[in-house]
């Protein structure tokens, strides 16, 4: 529907003025809008739209990039505040983190528009919905029920921002308890591995150690996954294959969804291997399946289906967002539940934004899934019909087959021992003291056990300070240390600053139960020689440690 120009032209605003300094996606913006009966003026800089609305002020709407090369979009508009002007404004940003949505909204913002794939195809609705929300406060003079839904209306936003803030400790929390979790099963796993090299290879023992072994490392694999969910900042992309994802995701819905709900898997993609971080790909694929999980109560079918395609035919042409050519792996993730309506499906992306009932959901699933696949430099579209059920497919840009063998064989060259069998025919080859200072008994004493099985001298520490003074003691004696990364009182990085001062020359391993790769490039960069992640396999161990010592 297009706005009705014979709207009052004092109640509703006649021109949007859009302002960003991307030529191209200004020009996305225009054209969309304009196929929809707007009136639009390009702008590419503040100080340029402040010359326009202070030479002629007539009735206009400004749709304001937060980020321009000469001011912020908070910056203009308190420019028109001390000039006397009340232009109403939306705001739009690739930026849609709490502080900012919440700051931008105090300022006075009608709307604030993230850029996702999607906001440009919604972009018309978003802004007919602005319009008739000035147009029906400026008709009613500022009564109080326009005052009344404001209120309301901020009062639910605050809530959300209330409860997501609530949310955001969860992951620090998490943080602790995955590196307390990965040190148990550091112990069991390492004096599973410990006890297969004392057993006959093909006794019925050294099997029952083998499955301890494997349990343990998957149950450390699951720790990881969940704990990835929370994590933040950068990726690390390495070579993902797709079709393991979807297969791990479908194994754990198996276990945790109702039993009424019927999950059918179709690998049909040829080529499935994207660079990515399979963690973030993972989250993605269990936010689809909750919200497909909400939008069936009774039950029904849920769908995971893989294909290869192409991006110039694999999106629709109204989506607006300039998308990467060539092949492509497209996961579709499909129900058969209560589909969505148009005016839903244009906001299921904005921050916030929830069909469920008031603690029942966050409204940040589906804009989480949205950032991740970003971040992994895909797309997300989606097709819903109300009562006819939804299908969210992510698009990924497949690595390119000749890097996928290097990869390939990289990982052949460098992998993990098969099995324990391969591990008892390992000699003892090393040589030299190694120091160890970690707070928990069982790791101190499990990693102490597989360097002395190896051929090293292992001398234990139970913290940071009895670290530094063992060390100052014996360190010519001393080849290397290997130090938890979070000890009580001194984390390992604070430890080894203090060891540096005693010897300069240190090699220091850093072991953990969680990290991330800024972590480890930290720990990189202030002088670690590795880093290792909790729980490890003695052949690990082993290797970082001929390697440290070379």
């Amino acid at each position: 529907m297009k706005p009705n120009p014979s709207s009052d032209i004092s109640l509703r605003p006649t021109t949007i003025l859009v302002v960003d300094d991307e030529s191209s996606l200004n020009l996305c913006m225009r054209t969309v809008l304009g196929k929809s009966g707007f009136r639009t003026e390009p702008f590419l800089t503040g100080k340029a739209v402040l010359d326009r609305l202070t030479s002629e002020n007539i009735d206009l709407l400004l749709l304001l990039d937060y980020s321009l090369p000469d001011m912020t979009g908070a910056r203009i508009v308190e420019l028109l505040d001390a000039c006397g002007l009340d232009i109403p404004f939306a705001m739009v940003s690739a930026d849609g983190s709490e502080d900012l949505v919440t700051r931008m909204l105090d300022l006075g913002a009608l709307d604030f528009i993230i850029k996702t794939p999607q906001f440009i195809g919604a972009l018309p609705a978003r802004i007919r919905r602005i319009c008739d929300c000035i147009e029906a406060s400026r008709r009613l003079g500022g009564m109080e029920d326009a005052l009344n839904r404001a209120r309301r209306e901020k009062h639910e936003m605050e809530e959300q921002l209330a409860h997501a803030r609530k949310m955001e400790p969860l992951g620090m929390l998490a943080a602790g308890i995955a590196h307390d979790f990965n040190s148990i099963l550091g112990g069991m796993i390492g004096y599973a591995e410990m006890l297969a090299l004392n057993l006959d290879p093909g006794s019925r023992l050294a099997a029952y150690a083998d499955h301890i072994m494997n349990s343990g490392m998957r149950a450390a694999e699951l720790t990881n996954r969940l704990l990835s969910f929370s994590r933040k900042g950068g990726i690390e992309k390495t070579p993902v294959d797709a079709h393991a994802c979807v297969r791990q995701v479908c194994g754990m819905l198996r276990h945790s969804l109702d039993k009424r709900i019927d999950i059918v898997c179709r690998l049909r993609a040829e080529r499935s291997t994207v660079m990515g971080d399979m963690g973030r790909l993972e989250n993605a694929l269990l936010n689809l399946a909750i919200n497909a999980r909400d939008a069936m109560p009774e039950g029904e079918t849920l769908t995971f289906e893989t294909r290869n395609a192409d991006y110039p035919l694999a999106l629709r042409e109204n989506e607006g967002m300039p998308t990467p050519r060539g092949p492509c792996i497209a996961i579709a993730v499909s129900d058969t539940g209560t589909g969505m309506d148009e005016e839903t499906r244009t906001r299921i992306f904005a921050p916030f934004f929830t069909t469920k009932k008031p603690g029942k959901g966050t409204g940040l699933g589906l804009a989480s899934v949205c950032a991740a696949v970003r971040h992994l430099g895909g797309h997300l579209a989606v097709e819903t019909e109300h009562q006819k059920g939804s299908t969210f497919t992510i698009y990924l840009p497949l690595m390119k087959e000749e890097s996928q063998h290097q990869s390939a064989k990289g990982r052949m060259s460098s992998g993990r021992p098969a099995n324990a069998e391969s591990q008892c025919q390992i000699g003892m080859t090393g040589r030299g003291a190694i120091l160890v200072a970690d707070d928990e008994p069982v790791i101190r004493e499990i990693t102490c056990d597989m360097l002395s099985s190896m051929g090293y001298t292992a001398h234990a520490c139970e913290n940071g300070a009895q670290a530094i003074e063992y060390y100052q003691q014996t360190h010519s004696t001393i080849n290397a240390v290997i130090l938890d990364s979070i000890m009580p009182g001194m984390t390992g990085l604070q430890c080894l600053n203090k060891l540096k001062e005693i010897n300069p020359d240190i090699k220091a391993l850093i072991i953990s139960g969680h990290t991330t790769p800024e972590a480890e490039t930290r720990a990189l960069e202030e002088g670690a020689k590795a880093f290792l992640m909790k729980p490890f396999k003695r052949e690990e161990l082993r290797e970082v440690m001929e390697k440290i010592l070379k």
